[in-house]
Order: C-alpha cells, then structure tokens, then sequence
C-alpha cells in the first residue's frame, strides 16, 4: 500500500510540487482555429481551449492578471540556498556527467567515507572528553573533515531513480542532494569552533587548554556523520541475496561498541566539566589530561576504590575506568565499586540503564526473529513429517515401511530443505521459466521422443548403450517411441517446431528416489516415464532376486506406460540415492494436443497396443501347462540371459579356485582388503554411540588441559617414574595432589581418541546433495581434506608430551610441568568437533531442535564459564605477595583450594547480571578481564535466549496458524447470522482435525513422496479391507492395490450427516473406524448401522442416482471413499475384471442409500 501511495502521490503532484526554477512560461497571445471553430490561447507549446466567444477586454486583463509569467520564488532558506547555487554556479562548479550509484569506484568510496564517518565521530568523542589539549588528534580531525567535503562534491554528482527513472544530469543531481542530506553533511563537517574565535583575545594557534575544550565541545555536531551507518547496512541488507545474518550480528555488535565508547565519554565529560575561564586555569586535579572534576564525582574516588594516583592517572586509564563503569551498568551487572555521587550522574546511569534494557531486548528480539524465519521452512515441514507419523501410527502402519517413510523425509530434507519445486520458481517470468525448463530437460527429451534438435551435449551425461536383449529386460520399447508410433512427416513436423520440446519440458517435475526404495512394480499400471539425471536404478528379475540390468545417468525407463497406458513389465528399484526426471501421461496429452495429427496417430497406437496385450491375455489365459511359463520365460529371453551368467560365474569360480592353488597366500590379502575397506553406516547404532563417546571425552580433555598449573607437589623421581606416559595424559589441577589413577584414565581417554581417527576413515556420509557416500575410497578422502577433518583431529590428538619428553631429566621439575601442560593445550581443539557433531544434529530434520539447542546452549554455556573461572584463578595466582586482587587485598587470606570455587561464583554472578559486589576487580588488568566478561557472557546469553525464543515459537508456529483460521472462520460465521448451533459444529469439527492430523489435510498428506511408497501405505490400509467384501474378494493384489491409490480418506464428528437422502450418489464410502446409522425416509428409524469394514453405497459405483436414505455418523467416524469416475478410470485398465463385476453386481446386497 505504501508502495502504491508512492506512485500515485508522484504522478499526481501539483504545479507548486513540480521543479519549475529553469522553466520560462510565456503568454503568446490569443487565436481563433477554424479547424475546431473555437479560440484558443498559446502558452509557448501548450494550447489552452478559451471557449467559442471573442472575450472582452476586462476579462482578458483578469487572465493576464491570474497568469504567472516568471518562476515561483524561493521561500525557505533551503530553497534560497538552492536557487542561488542553480542559477550562480552550476556552469563553474559541477562536473559534466554523474556518477552512477553502481559505479564500483563510487561503491568503494562510500565504504571508505563510512569508516571515516565512524573515525570522526570516535576522535570527536575523545576531543570533548578526555583529550581536548592533544594537538596531534586536531590535526587528524582536520584532515579526515577535508575528505568529508570532497565526500560533499562527490555527492553532487550522484544520479538518482525518479519516478522509475534514473537521473543522470548534474543539475538535477545537485538540486536532489541540496534537498536530501546536504544540510546534515554540512552540520557534520562545518568546523564550528570558528565561532568560538572572534572571542580568543590570543593566537587560537595558542589557545589554553580550556579554551580548546570549548572548541571541542563545539565540534560534537560532528558525531551526526553516524547517521550515514543504519543507511549503509539497510541498503545492503535490502538486496534479497545478501547474507542478513552475519551481517545482522556484526550491526549489533558494532552499535555495542560504539555506544559504550559514547556512553565512557559522556560520563566522564559531566563529572570533569569546562573549568572558569576567569580562575586559575594552571592547576588541575588531573594534570595529566587537563581537567578539574567535581569532588563529589566518582573520578575522585578512584583513589580508594582501585587505588589510582590521580595526578599520575593517564588518559588510557581513565578512559577504561569509564568503559568498566558504563559496561557494569549498561550489562545491568552493577558490583557496586563505582556508583553515582551526583544528581546529573544518577540521570545519565538511569538513561544508560534503560537503554541498556531496551538494548538487549531488541538483540534478543531481531536474533530470534532471524532464526524463526530461517526456520520456518524446517517448522513447516517437520509439522508434516509429524502429521504423517500420527497418520501412519493411528493406521498401525510401523515396521520396515514405518521407518522407510521417515527416512525418506529426512532425505528430502538434506535434498530440498522443504521446498518443491512447484514453488521454487513461481515468482519467474514464463519466458525465463521455460529457457530454464529447455536448458535443463531438452536433451533427455530428444533422445527419448527420438527428435533431432540442435542442442549443446551435458558433459557429464554418461552415455550407456544396451543391447536389445538388456532393452526387452527393462521393458524398454525397441527404439524412441515417438520413431516407433509416428509417421515420417508428423515426426520431421515436431523436429521443425522448437515449441513442442520447451512446451513438454515444462511439464516434467523432480523426484526423488533413496537408495533401495522402489520405482514402481511388475504388473501395476503406471502413467509416468523418468529420465535419469543422477544416481543409478537396478532393474530387477521376475521373482525381485537379482538384478538384470543397470540402468545409469542419461538414460530413461517407463516409456510404455506412458505412451500406451500399459502394465509395468518389470521392477525398477533406486541403486543409489537418484535424482529422476518424470513425465506424466497427463502432462503428455495436455502437450500433444496442440498436435492434432501427431495426437491422433498416438491414439490409434494405443488402441493397438492395447489391442495386443489383450490378445495376449486371453492367449495366457488358455494355456495351463506348465511348458507355457517356460516357453514365456524363454521368449522374454531370461532363460538365455540366466544361462549366460551361470557360465559367468562358473568360469570366474575354477579361474579362481585353480590359481589360489598355485598362490593361496592370496586369500589372506583378499581378507584383509575386504577388512580394510568396510565402511560404517550414518545410522549404525555404533556410530552413533562411538560418535557420543567420543564428544563426551573430549570435553572431560578439554576441562582438564585449561587447568592452570602453578603448584604440584610431585618430586624429581616421581617424574622419572612417569616418563613412560608422557606421550599423553593428563595433569591434576594445580591446587591439588597427583593423583596417579585419574592421570592413567585421563591418558587411556587420549589413546582412544587417536584410534578414533583410524575409524574415521571408515565412516559413511552424506555429501551435499544428499547423495549417500559409502565406498572405502571416496569416505577417507573425504575425511582427509574436509574442514574439521583428520588436520583437526590430529592436531587435537597429538602426544605432545613427547615433544619436551627431554625436559624430565632437567634440574627443574616445575619448569617441566609448566611447559607440559602449556603444549598440553592444542588437545582443546577437539571441543571443535563435539560442536560439529551438535550443528549436524541440528540440520536432521530427525532430531528434536528444542533439545539440541537447549544442549548446546547449556553446554556453551558451562564451557564459557569454565574458562573464564580458569583465567580468574590465573590472574589471582599471578599476583605478587601483598597485592590487591579479586579475592581482597591479601591471598593469605583464602585458601588456595577455594581460588575456583571463587571463580566460578564470580563468573555466574557476572554471567546472570547478579553481581553482589563481594567479589569485585581491584586492579586495572582485572578490569579489563572484567570489561570483556561482561560484553562476552552478555552476548552469548541473548543470542542463545533468542535461539531458544525462535525454536519454541516455531514448535506451536503451526498451532498458532490453525487457531487464527479457525478465528477467520468463527468471525465470518458472526457476520453471516448463522444459527450457534451449526457454529458450534464447525468449532467442534476443528477442534477434531486438529486432534487427528495435525490440521494437515489427508488429501495433500501424500502428495509429495514417491508413487510406489503412496501406493504400498493405501493399499496396506485398504486392501485388507477389500479383500473381506464378497465382491472384491476374488480379484488380483494388483487389481486392489490400484484401486486403493484412488480412494481418500475423510473425518466425520458425531452427528455429521455423511450423505443426506436426496443428494446425488456418486461414490462408494468404506468405514474405515467408527459406525454409521443410515436412516429411513422420514429419518426417524434406523435401518442399518454400519461398523469398521463394512461398505455403504456400493451400488454407486455402478451406477449414479440420488440418495434415498440419510447416512450418519454415530461417533468419530473415519471414512475411505472412491468416487464413480475414479472407479471407472481404473476399470479402463482391466477390461475383464469390469465385466465380471458389472456382472456380479447384481448378486451381491450392500447397503444402500
């Protein structure tokens, strides 16, 4: 709406709105035109009707009089700045051509003027804080301020969009930028401490220092050059292929930074104001950086709190007493050492307080917004993953197709992250769809209609030529169809028309097949062709045992079904994880039927071909030998293909069995071969259990090589006691005794860490395709260069105890420790791995993410505090004798055991925003440890809070949408004056969807997996249910299995009516769970009741009529109906199975309606 306002308020603006400073509009007098026999009054270009009649002379002067002959004048004083600069100066002063914004050289530039914007603003800060009398920091300022005017000139020329329009004259550049940004560019970098000069009674060059502080306070203006930062991240972020969350988080931090230095500044500045000019300017409290601070400031109190001189303070120093004290209240963590003294000081504290809230729930906020859209797809599609397993479960669907299911979504994850593609590239253009539908499927097309077109070759399609015995195995048609069905002149007739292959092209649609899962069945009827465009399909013998042939990328299968609507001859399964190209019939005849010629040859050579497999059925049928499978099985040629690889085999068995006798050796280095290179599946129940055992040992490493030792009470000769397990293991804390049993479990830790990475050359994967990885070769080289591979781990595991083994027979024994434990520290990298393996959770779309991140936070978490406590004890024990630390003023008074226990209570104190103030940094190292522990913890707290937001909020994302649809409904209901009752129907028939699926419609449940996997969970839904009606008990598993892949699924609340007497009749409706009472005429008496696998209206199927009978649903009711012209279209493919039952009908009663 904003966007259309836009573009309404722009073609509709008024004369005053318009630029007319350059237009000159003169009055050329008034003329009669025969032609329209009117007068008409000239205004340069611009005719103006002025009515039939010759005007009279006053009315004349009136219009002369209401008519602006010179442009509108100038009334603000931007508009006087701009008139005086377009009429004065544009021929002297601009350039000849602008600048597009595009321009790589201009791009480079504002990256540039951004930074020195953040520059100025930083020194700016600095000049009316601390440092007003540095003369070198002017001096920079100064000659950042002149890039700042350049940056002005530049922007002149800059062209701009006006209504759709790019702007690319100098003068309209100019003017635009006069009425845009000029006037806070010049506030920014207008150097107004001149006004400052005409009340110098000295040499400014020699200025005092309070007179400088002035001029640093005048110069705080420039700090608005900021404003250029929000607008450089906005126009980066606006781009729909940029990457918004990195670039999000680094937004975030930057604004920390720079509004803590801002914040350190300003407190400062209130406390240590400008001193009397007209007093002693020579004497300072702060002698060092030139100022005088209230005595009642916080500055003052340094003295006692850290024990700061402060008339040898440095700037450095009062500059991080600031950051620590703005920090602590910005991070709300308050230890109380610094407090406000002054009334102005408690309201600057209060503004950094709130905006330091405010601050944090808007990071919080933007992070969890973040990651709930990056989300959202993983939400949406695991709430359909989990509407199909409560479908499946409430069915009794488990076992191996259970778990083949669920497989398959996590795969189609890994593959498409949700999306169809249907919906990948609806927001395209038709022309750059069907180039990209071309590109892609052209070939594949060609080679299996048999159309020559002139087209590119794919590289890597791998071109695999069966002879014609692997052909007839595969049920593959002799040659292309479209050379097998059609005439020479309606075939040259589609070679000629480039339309037909981009029209077909977009009709075909992506599927995928994981490895082991079934294309389709031997004798099930099928509509759809594929192409193989990645991956490997096995075509697989009669009894499903062994495989016939191989089919590879480029090639193609299912071309019968598709031309001819017939059976499947054989049982195509995926080798591989495959990508397939399917075309269905559908998609074929809405294509050809542009084609009349070529349409009507390609039905007369169905009818045909139908023709002959009926002749060959009624053949089949007559012949009840046994010599009659025999004789087919030899005319499809199985019998000579089976005999060929029984001589295959025999001949490689005696080659082998007579050279092993010669070199039996042999069959040693073929077992260790076949050991060497087994590989471990993803979903091994060892892998899994290695890979946690794994993690779990490499953070108990972790927690024991970031000790710190400084004291451990082990002699010379225990070292040499211990030299033969230096290679790894593991040092106590420093405050404790060695204890030899934890170091030999720690050092057996290590060891097994090592071999893990001999198996980790073993372990399957999937790459980024989703295609599964097993063979030996491509796995090790895969762990090999990976990044977080076999570098990583052995930098994690080396035995670097080895590498200072020499310093053991030294004279100091601490000294070796030290330096032990110190090389001990590169087996931290291992931590990186347990990460790795926690982010790879989170991408399975299997794994619980609430869960996953809850453990990733908390053990973040417990990590960073863990370290943290570490550098608190190393600080503390790194102070000398009788120095202040965290602990107080002297270490003697705690015992050394304590140190991490008072590390960690000072860690979660700082990392929850506690903060008592018992436990508070004395020193200035110790501040600045606690300025980085403050921004950290803070840090990591609301980026995981917002992780946490984000994943509860799309675990109900999809509850919450149900609710306001069924709101949606209720609302319309009210405005419509339904009766309650049937609103409360509708709430009530809701409320049971959402109970059932989830609010998944079971009509779209299935949509999006493979034909066979849809088929086998109807048909082991229906087909038991089938085969107990007396008139579907006799027909084949195929007959049923087909006719099950056609019936839907449909709820009923109690009291629903499933079909009201007077409807028309029109579908069969088989009790799938629940009881149905059908009704007399007058709806009073019951005169049937129907249960679980009873069928009603079966008489439907055969012929359509009204009802007679109301049917109604007794209880929760789930019902399987097949409507009459699915029923027929089925039929259509078994010919005698519909004669018989047309037949048989009429013998057998069901219940009517």
């Amino acid at each position: 709406m904003d966007a259309v306002e836009d573009m309404m308020s722009s073609k509709h603006t008024t004369l005053e709105e318009e630029d007319v400073s350059h237009l000159n509009i003169a009055y050329k007098g008034r003329r009669y035109a025969k032609k329209s026999k009117c007068y008409i009054e000239d205004f340069e270009n611009f005719p103006i009707y002025a009515g039939t009649e010759e005007e009279t002379v006053e009315e004349r002067l009136l219009k002369l009089s209401k008519t602006r002959m010179t442009p509108k004048q100038p009334g603000t004083y931007v508009e006087h700045m701009e008139h005086f600069f377009c009429t004065f100066c544009p021929s002297t002063f601009l350039m000849r051509n602008a600048i597009l914004p595009s321009n790589p050289a201009y791009i480079r530039w504002e990256i540039f003027r951004i930074l020195l914007a953040i520059a100025i603003s930083i020194l700016s800060a600095l000049l009316f804080s601390f440092l007003h009398f540095q003369k070198s920091i002017w001096i920079t300022t100064y000659i950042l301020v002149g890039f700042c005017w350049i940056d002005i000139y530049i922007r002149m020329h800059v062209a701009f969009y006006k209504d759709n329009l790019l702007q690319v004259d100098t003068l309209e550049t100019a003017k635009h930028y006069l009425r845009s940004s000029f006037f806070l560019d010049f506030i920014s970098c207008f150097p107004w401490e001149i006004i400052a000069i005409p009340f110098v009674t000295n040499d400014p060059l020699q200025a005092n220092p309070e007179m400088l502080h002035i001029f640093a306070y005048l110069r705080v203006p420039h700090i608005l050059q900021l404003y250029r930062l929000p607008l450089a991240f906005s126009y980066y972020q606006s781009g729909i292929a940029t990457e918004k969350t990195a670039v999000t988080f680094f937004q975030f931090f930057l604004y920390t930074v720079l509004f803590l230095h801002f914040c350190s500044c300003f407190v400062f500045a209130i406390v240590c104001p400008l001193a009397d000019l007209n007093g002693n300017t020579s004497v300072y409290n702060l002698p060092l950086t030139k100022h005088n601070c209230s005595i009642t400031s916080w500055v003052n109190h340094l003295d006692s709190t850290f024990n700061v001189n402060l008339e040898t303070v440095s700037f450095t120093r009062l500059y991080c007493y600031s950051l620590y004290y703005t920090t602590t209240t910005f991070c709300g963590v308050g230890y109380g050492d610094i407090h406000p003294y002054l009334s102005s000081m408690r309201i600057a504290m209060i503004f950094i307080m709130v905006v330091g809230a405010l601050y944090c729930g808007l990071v919080s906020g933007t992070v969890s917004a973040i990651l709930a859209n990056a989300d959202a797809a993983r939400a949406a599609f695991t709430a359909k993953k989990n509407g199909i397993g409560l479908f499946l479960k409430s069915q009794k669907i488990y076992g191996s197709l259970y778990d083949s299911i669920m497989k398959y979504y996590a795969f189609k994850w890994i593959r498409t992250k949700g999306i169809s593609q249907d919906v990948l590239f609806e927001c395209l253009p038709s022309s750059i769809l069907g180039d990209l539908s071309t590109i892609n499927y052209a070939g594949v097309i060609a080679k299996a209609f048999g159309i020559k077109v002139k087209r590119k070759q794919r590289e890597d399609t791998l071109a695999q030529n069966l002879t014609p015995l692997e052909r007839k195995l595969s049920g593959k048609l002799e040659k292309p169809f479209f050379q097998e069905t059609l005439r020479k002149e309606s075939l040259q007739q589609l070679q000629t028309d480039p339309g037909f292959i981009r029209l077909l092209a977009g009709k075909i649609r992506l599927c995928l097949f994981r490895a082991g899962d079934l294309i389709f069945r031997r004798n099930e009827y099928g509509s759809e062709m594929y192409f193989i465009d990645k991956g490997e399909v096995d075509v697989l013998s009669m009894d499903e045992a062994n495989i016939v042939v191989t089919l590879r990328e480029g090639q193609y299968f299912g071309e019968g079904s598709l031309l001819f609507a017939e059976k499947r001859t054989t049982t195509i399964r995926a080798a591989t994880n495959c990508d397939l190209f399917q075309l269905s019939k559908d998609s074929l005849d809405e294509a050809i039927k542009y084609y009349p010629n070529v349409c009507n040859e390609i039905k007369k050579a169905a009818e045909r071909k139908r023709a002959e497999l009926f002749k060959a059925s009624i053949s089949a049928k007559n012949k009840k030998n046994a010599l009659s499978a025999d004789e087919l099985t030899k005319d499809t040629g199985y019998f000579k293909l089976y005999k060929d690889l029984m001589e295959e085999d025999y001949k490689k068995k005696h080659w082998k069995s007579t050279y092993r006798k010669k070199f039996q050796f042999i069959d040693f280095f073929e077992f260790l071969f076949r050991y060497h290179n087994f590989t471990v599946d993803p979903g091994n129940p060892f892998r899994v259990v290695f890979q946690y055992a794994s993690c779990v040992c490499s953070v108990i490493i972790f927690l024991t090589v970031t000790m710190a030792v400084q004291d451990i009470g082990i002699s010379k000769s225990q070292f040499l006691n211990l030299s033969i397990s230096l290679g790894g293991g593991m040092l106590q804390p420093t405050t404790y005794v060695f204890d030899a049993t934890v170091y030999k479990f720690t050092m057996v830790l290590e060891y097994i860490q090592l071999i893990e990475i001999m198996f980790k050359f073993h372990m399957s994967y999937y790459d980024d395709n989703g295609n599964y990885i097993s063979d030996y070769k491509s796995v090790s080289r895969n762990y090999l260069f990976r990044k977080l591979g076999f570098f990583c781990d052995i930098l994690g595991s080396f035995p670097y105890g080895l590498t200072v083994i020499n310093m053991i027979y030294g004279k100091s024994g601490e000294r070796f420790i030290r330096v032990l434990v110190s090389v001990r520290l590169g087996h931290t990298l291992k931590i990186l791995n347990v990460f790795n393996v926690i982010r790879n959770e989170e991408k399975s779309i299997a794994t619980n993410l609430l869960v996953i991140r809850i453990i990733k936070f908390s053990l973040q978490g417990f990590l960073l505090i863990y370290v943290i406590a570490c550098l608190f004890v190393q600080i503390v024990s790194g102070s000398e004798f009788g120095e202040q630390t965290f602990l107080g003023d002297f270490l003697e008074g705690y015992v050394k055991d304590e140190w991490y226990m008072f590390g960690f209570y000072w860690t979660v104190a700082t990392y929850t925003a506690t903060g008592y103030g018992d436990i508070h940094p004395r020193r200035f190292f110790e501040m600045l440890f606690t300025i980085v522990v403050m921004i950290a913890t803070k840090m990591h707290v609301i980026y995981n809070m917002g992780i946490l937001s984000s994943t509860q909020t799309n675990k109900v994302s999809l509850q919450v949408a149900f609710e306001e649809k069924l709101k949606v409904v209720e609302a319309f209901m009210t405005d419509l004056n339904l009766p309650t009752p049937l609103q409360n129907r509708v709430t009530h028939f809701y409320n049971y969807i959402w109970t059932r699926t989830k609010g998944v419609k079971t009509e779209v449940l299935f949509e999006d997996i493979p034909q066979c996997i849809k088929t086998d969970i109807l048909s082991r839904v229906c087909v038991p249910l089938l085969k107990k009606q007396q008139l579907f008990a006799h027909l084949s598993e195929t007959f049923l299995r087909h006719l099950s892949t056609k019936m839907k699924l449909t709820s009923y609340t109690a009291g629903e009516n499933i079909k009201r007497r007077g409807d028309v009749g029109d579908r069969m409706w088989l009790i799938l769970y629940g009881r149905v009472k059908v009704f007399g005429p007058g709806e009073k008496s019951v005169v049937h009741l129907v249960s679980t696998g009873q069928i009603l209206g079966l008489h439907l199927l055969f012929g359509r009529h009204l009802c007679g009978l109301t049917a109604t649903a007794l209880n929760y009711v789930d019902v399987l109906h097949l409507t009459k012209e699915d029923f027929d279209q089925v039929c259509l493919c078994y010919p005698i199975v519909k004669k018989r039952l047309y037949k048989r009908i009429t013998n057998f009663a069901s219940v009517p309606l």
